[in-house]
């Protein structure tokens, strides 16, 4: 669940999306150990808390009230007993079901109360996963300024006690804002260190997505650049070819087909668009269904097979849902206007390229 979000759009995930799926991976971190330390409490008590916490958490994807009913009725026990750890661990649940329902200002306000309380109570242990969640908040409004500043102040907070999990979202979530603002030297370096803590998880799938982000972002400046991006292609393949198929999905499948066309291996590309077209199928992610028949289409123009690149534009076309995104529509029309070209049909060619160019303006 953590890590979910180049040159390709495939590796275009918002910051706001994947920033959202390593908040709930903070979320779940949180959880599993939400009870107090250094504070002795009746186990009953201390018990009630983390079941109520676990109980919000098992309805984060299902139902925003259950999330609060919950949440409330932990933070409520918690407050009786001055249990500030509770209190605080609370404020992430409450927070991330009030984002995910849209509710940003009472979600930021949530967290304010924790920041707030952390700050009062002068447990360090807390300060990360605060300012962590206040930046995942921001960041699923896509308000990337605010989203890197709290993010850069929970990465301050870093320590040698601090779980290599956690370093691991953290530093993920920073690349993922690095690279949103085009500082590709910067976004590598985060997601560099979020791979090495993967790695020290030994967790298959967090490790593949790392890899996954780190190719989309990996900056090509310097001499050695394209070597060492084109060993995390092929490290990523590696795994990815180890991997059990009941662990793997759309995105997974995609990046494997981006890392084989980039390596030149067009049939294998093909071959793992198509496996993440059907995957994005179940999901009913039309957005991901469009991007990796584009992917196709370009890999047949590039063959000069013109009529089957004609073939999946058309698919992606009759998919369009009235909200797909300018960039999503530009990428369409070059397409085309490049796949008309290449058939000698100027006047559609032009077309094309003219609403390609109206989108930009």
């Amino acid at each position: 669940m953590l890590y979910k979000g180049c040159s390709s759009s495939l590796f275009r995930q918002s910051g706001a999306g994947i920033t959202c799926i390593c908040l709930l991976y903070m979320l779940s971190c949180t959880v599993k150990d939400s009870s107090p330390k250094n504070f002795q409490l009746q186990d009953s008590a201390k018990t009630t808390i983390k079941n109520l916490l676990k109980r919000a958490y098992f309805y984060q994807e299902k139902h925003a009230d259950s999330v609060l009913y919950f949440a409330d009725s932990s933070q409520n026990l918690a407050r009786s007993l001055k249990d500030t750890n509770g209190i605080i661990s609370a404020s992430y649940v409450k927070a991330h079901a009030l984002s995910n329902s849209g509710k940003f200002e009472k979600a930021i306000d949530e967290v304010k109360k924790a920041i707030q309380l952390t700050e009062q109570s002068g447990n360090k242990d807390q300060y990360l996963p605060v300012l962590y969640t206040m930046g995942g908040i921001y960041a699923q409004m896509d308000i990337i300024d605010s989203a890197t500043f709290y993010f850069l102040e929970a990465y301050k907070n870093i320590d040698s006690s601090t779980r290599i999990t956690d370093i691991a979202a953290l530093t993920n979530s920073l690349g993922f804002m690095m690279g949103a603002q085009g500082n590709k030297r910067l976004a590598a370096r985060y997601l560099g260190e979020s791979l090495h803590a993967v790695e020290q998880l030994k967790d298959t799938v967090k490790i593949l997505y790392t890899l996954k982000n780190l190719i989309s972002y990996f900056p090509l400046e310097n001499s050695g650049d394209s070597l060492r991006r084109h060993e995390h292609m092929s490290k990523f393949l590696h795994i990815f070819n180890q991997t059990p198929s009941t662990v793997l999905n759309a995105v997974i499948y995609g990046s494997a087909g981006f890392c084989y066309e980039q390596l030149e291996q067009p049939d294998s590309a093909l071959f793992f668009y198509r496996r993440a077209i059907k995957a994005s199928s179940i999901d009913g992610n039309i957005l991901f269904q469009k991007d990796h028949l584009y992917n196709i289409a370009e890999i047949y123009m590039s063959r000069g097979q013109y009529d089957s690149a004609l073939h999946f534009m058309t698919i992606s076309a009759q998919q369009d849902d009235g909200e797909t995104p300018l960039g999503t529509q530009y990428r369409y029309f070059s397409i085309m206007s490049r796949l008309y070209e290449k058939q000698q049909q100027w006047t559609k060619s032009i077309s094309a390229l003219k609403k390609a160019v109206t989108l930009i303006a």
